[in-house]
């Protein structure tokens, strides 16, 4: 992100060309809002370098309009700032202070939750070191681990299960617990990881006794999945909890925002508006150099737009997401996003049933630190359609996935793609599941790098991996990618014709994985006529074209619960700590259907 001083906006009228008007928004003067919401098509809005402080939700409504940031960058921010000098000391905790918010932001909003995978509606009010850094944490216990390149996390486990809404907490952790239910008045939330290592979310406290060592959760905010013994969890949102200088706490009825007096910047920025910059139905937008940051959802939104450009801009440091994106033609290019609550950057467009295209580019982009908020199912890049490009991105630095998403004849290349599923168990830098429609994706010339667990898990399949094709989805083309340190290179739950060539496995446990899960525990998937898989290829008419002609080979389904027809040949693979290429044997592979061919091993 362009580091920029603290400035407003004004307008000056530069000239009209000859498809539009170019219009300077200066520093100091009249809001983006209203230059946007007066602009005609073909108007070019030039942004003086600086940042441009929003208070309502930015939308574009004609076509053919371009932002431009001038100089290295404007940033339109969503947030507000707060100096350091507006903080108090609070009266009997020497080691806090406080701000009032009540005349500065009008709706804190709250936090929300689900017992769905991977929910992520995050419309809450928000700390960020000043207005161009990072996220602070809401107020925890246990604290983050300091010190690591990735934020490691800990927590504490559960002793017992009681029922399905409580569970007992070991005797080291009630000091924890007494302290955070001090003066808290409901507003305790608990953060975990309850039945599987790749599975969380936040329930409410209602109730906690120190007798007994017994939590009580709301019914009203179930767990995902169920309790379990030695599952782990974190307390948030404790004021009494705030005991570092990157946390803080809102006081959502009081409205008063909470700091450590060890915090060492001269401000904090809360995120206030909901969505920085929306567009609905439009055509050639660009912006091109503009950043759009703390908002409480999503920075920016375009939803059925078509041939438009993001490039060159800072999109973090928001509630939810970035960017999402759903469209055609549409190209996302060399942004930076990172520091979000959710998904980074979500893209859709083309027609799963006509196959048409997107025609959408996700190139050359910097994608980091996602997931801060839900930790699962809120990737770097999310990708659902046909057709997208994904190409020459860093993608790194998440708790759980990198790339995640369904589909048709994606491509993605030369993406560096590292440092991911740091925190979860049975995840994958890059995934796809579950579909005998989605396939033909391919994966060629992309760097896979420490893709491991650093966390201590113990709940589910102990398995992390690089390129996760998962319960039989099939079809996909892995080629000529390098992949190091990880634990599974290519993981292939049960699919079909995939194929696996010219890869580079340096110091990967495992560097190809295969399983025959539709012969046994997975078998009603692909039994015909009923499996879940065939009522996936009767939904787009898989007997005729497109799908009959764009893939030949579903019109002969041969043996289809077997991993058979996957080709496994021509890599190279040195450092294994198995001393072994694969997880399987050669005889499971015949008896499959599975080919290997000239994978050799060399020192490295």
């Amino acid at each position: 992100m362009k580091r920029v001083g603290i400035v407003f906006s004004s307008l000056l009228l530069l000239g009209v060309g000859c498809t539009g008007k170019r219009i300077r928004v200066e520093v100091g003067g009249s809001r983006v809002s209203d230059v946007v919401r007066n602009a005609d098509e073909g108007d070019i809005i030039e942004l003086e370098e600086g940042i441009h402080y929003s208070d309502e939700t930015i939308v574009i409504p004609k076509n053919s309009i371009t932002l431009v940031g001038l100089g290295s960058g404007a940033t339109i921010s969503s947030g507000v700032t707060i100096d350091r000098s507006q903080f108090k000391p609070v009266p009997g905790a020497p080691s806090l202070l406080q701000a009032d918010l009540s005349n500065l932001i009008p709706d804190l909003g709250q936090i929300t939750t689900s017992p769905n995978l991977g929910h992520c509606t995050n419309n809450k009010t928000e700390a960020f070191a000043g207005p161009t850094g990072r996220r602070l944490r809401l107020a925890r216990h246990p604290n983050v681990v300091a010190g690591t390149n990735q934020p490691l996390w800990t927590w504490m486990t559960i002793d017992k299960v009681v029922n399905e809404f409580s569970f007992t907490f070991r005797d080291q952790d009630k000091a924890a617990f007494e302290t955070a239910m001090n003066k808290q008045n409901g507003s305790l939330w608990l953060h975990g990881y309850w039945k599987f290592d790749w599975a969380d979310n936040y329930v409410r406290v209602l109730n906690i006794s120190l007798e007994t060592n017994t939590v009580n959760i709301d019914p009203a905010t179930p767990v995902v999945y169920n309790l379990t013994a030695n599952a782990r969890f974190m307390i948030v949102n404790s004021l009494w909890s705030l005991d570092e200088a990157e946390e803080y706490f809102i006081d959502t009825t009081s409205k008063q925002l909470y700091i450590h007096q060890d915090y060492t910047e001269t401000s904090v920025t809360l995120s206030n508006v909901t969505f920085g910059m929306q567009a609905f139905g439009k055509s050639n937008l660009q912006l091109k150099n503009v950043s759009i940051t703390h908002s409480k959802i999503t920075n920016l939104q375009l939803i059925n737009v078509n041939n438009c450009t993001v490039s060159g801009g800072y999109l973090g440091f928001s509630g939810s997401n970035g960017l999402y994106m759903v469209g055609t033609n549409t190209h996302i290019v060399n942004n930076d996003i990172s520091e979000t609550g959710c998904a980074a950057l979500g893209v859709l467009g083309g027609n799963e049933t006509t196959l048409e295209p997107s025609g959408n580019t996700v190139t050359d982009n910097v994608i980091s630190r996602f997931g801060d908020w839900t930790r699962t199912y809120n990737p770097g890049v999310s990708f659902r359609g046909v057709g997208h490009f994904i190409a020459r991105n860093q993608v790194h630095t998440g708790p759980h996935q990198g790339l995640q998403g369904g589909g048709n004849d994606h491509y993605f290349t030369y993406n560096n793609v590292s440092s991911l599923c740091y925190e979860t168990r049975d995840s994958s830098a890059w995934y796809m599941g579950r579909s005998w429609a989605t396939r033909n994706n391919t994966l060629t010339h992309n760097t896979f790098s420490d893709i491991q667990m650093l966390e201590i898990t113990t709940l589910g399949s102990d398995s992390v991996q690089a390129i996760y094709h998962d319960d039989q989805i099939s079809q996909s083309t892995v080629t000529n990618n390098t992949f190091i340190n990880c634990h599974v290179g290519v993981f292939i739950g049960g699919g079909r014709h995939h194929v696996v060539k010219y890869n580079n496995f340096i110091n990967v446990t495992y560097p190809v994985h295969v399983d025959d899960r539709g012969l046994n525990w997975q078998a009603a998937s692909c039994t015909p006529p009923n499996g879940d898989l065939w009522q996936g290829l009767r939904a787009v008419n898989y007997e005729y074209p497109p799908y009959s002609t764009h893939y030949p080979d579903l019109l002969n389904i041969d043996k289809p619960c077997y991993p058979i027809h996957n080709n496994i040949s021509l890599n190279k693979w040195c450092g294994s700590q198995t001393k072994s290429f694969k997880d399987f044997t050669d005889a499971q592979a015949a008896s499959w259907g599975v080919t290997l061919l000239n994978n050799t091993h060399y020192d490295c």
